[in-house]
């Protein structure tokens, strides 16, 4: 079941950042298929990651949570400023998109886990 879990999560991920930046004009195919990359090896680095790590103990969950969402926030700014960075990119735009499209597929995340715990 977790692996249904994780999964489910990193397509949820996936479409939501992708529809994200595609809102606010970054709809160039090298952008979403870079996007896509940098949101699957990150979502899936980080549910393993926090699987594995906190299997025995659920007390520092948040504490990996916290520390690997700002990792990933950074990890996926920086691979789109490289990817943008023939377009002269604006960096505190990207760095902020990448921050706000993190907090939605989370949010959107928590609403679907919440849902299965339910069914």
């Amino acid at each position: 079941m977790p692996h249904l879990r994780i999964a489910l999560g990193c397509l949820l991920t996936v479409i939501v950042e992708v529809l994200f930046f595609f809102a606010f004009g970054y709809k160039k195919k090298r952008f979403v298929i870079t996007e896509v990359i940098a949101n699957v090896t990150s979502n899936l680095a980080i549910n393993y990651i926090i699987f594995f790590n906190t299997l025995n103990s659920r007390s520092d969950y948040y504490i990996w949570l916290l520390a690997l969402e700002a990792a990933v926030i950074i990890y996926e700014a920086l691979i789109y400023l490289w990817e943008q960075r023939k377009e002269n990119p604006r960096k505190l735009e990207i760095l902020l998109l990448t921050l706000a499209a993190n907090a939605a597929s989370f949010l959107a995340g928590v609403g679907l886990y919440s849902l299965m715990d339910i069914i």
